[in-house]
């Protein structure tokens, strides 16, 4: 069944139409895509996970001899992997890391 793209007033007025029952099934089409779309993410963040990492505080608290082994020619990623892996997949600790390059660097 081929699902049409609606917004959130479309699907209500859909529903509250004469051909509510088409529109139901149409929305529970949706809505399972929409599930199976997020559990086949949240398996692949499971199988991402590895037996060793570090959270964000354990990140924060190695940040600055990271940065400092990183600008200083370093290869800070092999001898700090876990914060290396860290940073790549965290958003905020990503974005602290690069603040605190950037400062270093000017």
């Amino acid at each position: 069944m081929a699902v049409k793209e609606r917004s959130n007033d479309q699907w209500l007025a859909a529903l509250r139409g004469p051909n509510r029952d088409e529109a139901l099934a149409e929305l529970r089409v949706e809505l399972m895509r929409g599930l199976r779309a997020a559990f086949k993410a949240l398996i692949g963040e499971i199988a991402d996970t590895r037996d060793v990492e570090i959270g964000c505080d354990a990140c924060f608290e190695q940040m600055d001899r990271f940065v400092e082994m990183e600008l200083s020619g370093l290869n800070a990623a092999q001898a700090m992997p876990l914060v290396q892996e860290h940073v790549e997949i965290c958003g905020e600790c990503r974005e602290e890391f690069e603040a605190l390059r950037a400062t270093g660097e000017s």
